[in-house]
């Protein structure tokens, strides 16, 4: 490539670092404080917790109006990987940007027990084919929308680290070179630095809630965690699909019917299980760990059961949103479940929980790759080892279910 057409493609690889920074701020913002005012400030859902399933059948109708002011459809197939950018380039004005952006942000006001990955992603990818339009840049379009993807990463986790998913994607797609390399590098870059221009010191959308320190044993213990941890996520990818034949149907009554029944499943599963399986999980998981000592064996079931079927019921009822963080709550609460079992309560355990279901649904090197960018980095290692027992918990599955009744 010419030195004239490079020098536009450096500009718009900062310009697209930058803007998703500020757009995952803003995003951020409005989700957190939209929440917190709707269910705690208006309504004070924290004190008369009956109010959940009231809230939540009026917000997912409210939701279900919004899609349609959009001329959009909420009921559609499931998106089981909210990291993926598949959906290259669909929206490429600044007012399809903006719509999709609203119903993200409207939809976990609303109360989907999801993360606001999925939204974002959308977000970067239309952001990266709008900047190449522009700018006259179409024949790098791809390359900017995974850069754009990887820029919205690094300011999702607070890290650099996410760098390597997008730079994973060209390795696949066997376009990995210098140049494709320093594009995708340098808008991950630009973000992180406008992110600590905006807030310094900032850990992203969220950590996950472990001690900074490991040792050998724990390694043994993520790979067992993990091997059993990776059923539970193989088990939410086919319940949000059992779940979507289901709202397939009930799609097709009269829309404010369908929507009071597409909420009200969430407000009755908040109002049984309690704050913590609430939303993304990004907050519960620390709420769950915090009152774990309290929680018997029954109770950390009831709890990663009842965030299992919200999330599973949230994705496939139309809500827009990402597994990242309830599979982050999923993998804590199957960790207190074993060390409530074995009596232990290292990191090993956690984050074994953790890789074990994110593993299973993003797949290994992604799933790592995350889960190391929202880790102290000492504990890297003990990552490595929880994602190999998902791997090998992924492997046993499939032989199972592969198997014929006559073996």
């Amino acid at each position: 490539m010419a030195k004239r057409a490079k020098l536009p493609t450096l500009g718009a690889a900062v310009a697209i670092g930058v803007i998703n920074a500020i757009v995952f701020k803003l995003f951020e913002l409005a989700v957190n404080h939209g929440t917190d005012y709707v269910w705690n400030g208006l309504f004070d859902s924290d004190k008369y917790r009956w109010v959940v399933v009231p809230l939540a059948v009026v917000l997912s109708i409210g939701l279900s109006a919004l899609f349609r002011v959009a001329h959009r459809k909420r009921i559609g197939p499931p998106k089981l990987d909210s990291l993926s950018s598949e959906d290259m380039g669909k929206s490429i004005s600044l007012g399809g940007l903006g719509m999709t952006a609203t119903i993200g942000i409207g939809s976990l006001i609303a109360g989907a027990s999801l993360g606001p990955e999925a939204s974002l992603v959308m977000l970067s990818t239309g952001l990266g084919t709008w900047i190449a339009a522009k700018t006259g840049l179409q024949k790098v379009v791809q390359l900017l929308i995974l850069a754009s993807v990887g820029a919205l990463l690094v300011a999702f986790c607070g890290s650099v680290i996410p760098i390597l998913i997008p730079l994973l994607l060209l390795q696949q797609k066997r376009r990995l070179t210098p140049w494709t390399a320093s594009i995708v590098t340098l808008a991950g870059f630009a973000a992180f630095a406008m992110l600590w221009l905006m807030d310094p010191g900032t850990a992203g959308y969220g950590t996950i809630p472990a001690r900074p320190h490991a040792s050998l044993s724990d390694v043994a213990l993520a790979v067992g965690v993990g091997i059993c941890a990776a059923g539970l996520g193989w088990s939410l990818k086919h319940i949000i699909l059992q779940l979507a034949v289901l709202t397939k149907h009930l799609d097709t009554l009269p829309w404010p019917i369908s929507s009071a029944a597409f909420g009200l499943p969430i407000g009755l599963l908040y109002l049984l299980a309690g704050e913590s399986i609430q939303f993304s999980g990004n907050q519960g998981s620390a709420m769950l760990l915090h009152h774990a000592p309290a929680y018997g064996l029954w109770a950390l079931i009831g709890l990663l059961t009842a965030k299992l079927v919200a999330t599973a019921w949230s994705l496939a009822s139309g809500y827009q949103g990402g597994l990242v963080f309830p599979s982050i709550y999923l993998g804590v609460a199957m960790a207190l479940i074993a060390a409530n079992l074995s009596g232990t309560t290292s990191p090993g355990v956690l984050i074994g929980g953790i890789a074990g279901v994110f593993g299973a649904m993003t797949g290994p090197p992604v799933a790592l790759i995350f889960i190391i960018s929202i880790l102290p980095i000492k504990l890297a290692g003990t990552a490595v080892a929880g994602i190999i027992g998902s791997v090998i918990g992924n492997k046993c599955i499939a032989k199972l279910s592969t198997k014929s009744p006559a073996d």
